[in-house]
């Protein structure tokens, strides 16, 4: 299955960045990663991600404070993958609005794979894309909204936005 989807990787450990990054690049993803929770949140505010994969202890700005900024402006899916292990953890993390929560050490490949299952699950809720290459049209059943024009319709009848 080859993807265009855009994540963003929010990694403080050189190692697992590089590593996370080359799994799912191998696997048709565009991964833009940052070390800290500043540049993750900077990152979110000025480009469009389908998905959001990120630590908890992270400098600056941390996971939990991350992932609830991030659920109030976007409903994109959010994995987190921490080396905190405890339930308290993981149950924080999930009711902050993270999609799931992993805990390190974790194969790569679950890592993709879990990336793949919280897409598909988002876009069913969603709506597929129309079109890979169109990322600026947003469809949920009759609802098609143009976030370049910001042109909203409704079964080909324009809707008057203010």
């Amino acid at each position: 299955m080859v993807n265009m989807n855009r994540i963003l990787l929010a990694e403080d450990n050189d190692d697992l960045r590089e590593l996370i990054t080359d799994f799912l690049s191998e696997h048709g993803f565009d991964v833009y990663a940052v070390v800290d929770g500043e540049d993750a949140w900077e990152a979110v505010q000025t480009t469009r991600y389908q998905l959001v994969l990120l630590d908890v202890m992270m400098p600056g700005m941390d996971g939990y404070e991350l992932t609830k900024r991030i659920r109030k402006r976007s409903n994109m899916p959010i994995l987190i993958l921490s080396a905190k292990t405890q339930s308290c953890d993981k149950i924080r993390g999930l009711n902050l609005g993270a999609d799931d929560y992993m805990t390190k050490p974790f194969d790569p490949l679950e890592v993709v794979a879990r990336v793949n299952s919280a897409l598909r699950r988002f876009y069913r809720l969603n709506g597929e894309p129309e079109s890979k290459n169109e990322n600026h049209i947003l469809k949920v059943g009759d609802l098609v909204l143009d976030t370049q024009t910001l042109a909203l319709k409704k079964r080909e009848e324009g809707i008057f936005l203010t």
